[in-house]
């Protein structure tokens, strides 16, 4: 008898839960149908497309990969970028070069063979950017207080002055590090205290003339 009572239950509850899903497939039929009407398209396609979406993505064996929009188009030649132009130091220097005052250049020039006559007169080999600042400082203290014009007079303060920024340029151009006349401390202090006795004997010398 109870057996008898409990399917009979079962059976009822089971008519309850199929009753009720019924009901609430038709209550969200009513709804999707309402919206459709109302909006002009079935929402189920956006869940369904994203369900889709959602399971390729999971199976497909390069899921890891980056997307197409995070890497280069595979017709682009990363060669053929003109933006920029092939260029080196090198390039960079006769740029300057040639930019520079054509006057200012030859005076460069000029004051630099200068130097390295003197320096070849001393059995010194190297070029000047490749001595180092102790040595180079000894050179040039030397060289101005050698230095003479062709007739055997000394050179006005402005001149010399105007030597020492030639080899200053010539250093800075060839990256050397520190500098003659605007550099500080012990670094080529030697030239410079040469150059200001030189500059006020020069003085003096007019002075009594």
């Amino acid at each position: 008898m109870s057996d008898e009572f409990d399917k009979v239950n079962f059976s009822l509850t089971w008519d309850e839960i199929n009753n009720e899903h019924e009901q609430q497939a038709t209550e969200v039929e009513l709804t999707l149908s309402q919206f459709q009407e109302q909006y002009g398209f079935d929402p189920s396609i956006l869940f369904t497309n994203e369900i889709e979406l959602t399971i390729e993505n999971e199976t497909s064996p390069s899921s890891n990969a980056p997307s197409s929009s995070n890497v280069f188009p595979p017709t682009l030649d990363l060669h053929e970028n003109k933006e920029f132009l092939d260029v080196n130091l090198t390039d960079v220097g006769d740029f300057i070069v040639q930019n520079e005052n054509k006057k200012t250049v030859s005076k460069t020039l000029s004051d630099i063979n200068k130097f390295k006559r003197f320096l070849m007169s001393k059995a010194e080999s190297k070029e000047i950017h490749h001595i180092e600042p102790t040595l180079l400082d000894e050179y040039l203290a030397t060289f101005l207080l050698s230095l003479k014009k062709s007739n055997g007079t000394d050179f006005e303060p402005s001149s010399l002055r105007g030597i020492i920024a030639s080899v200053d340029r010539y250093l800075k151009r060839h990256r050397y590090g520190c500098s003659v006349m605007t550099g500080t401390g012990a670094q080529f202090a030697l030239t410079r205290d040469t150059y200001n006795a030189k500059k006020k004997s020069l003085k003096k010398q007019v002075k009594l003339r």
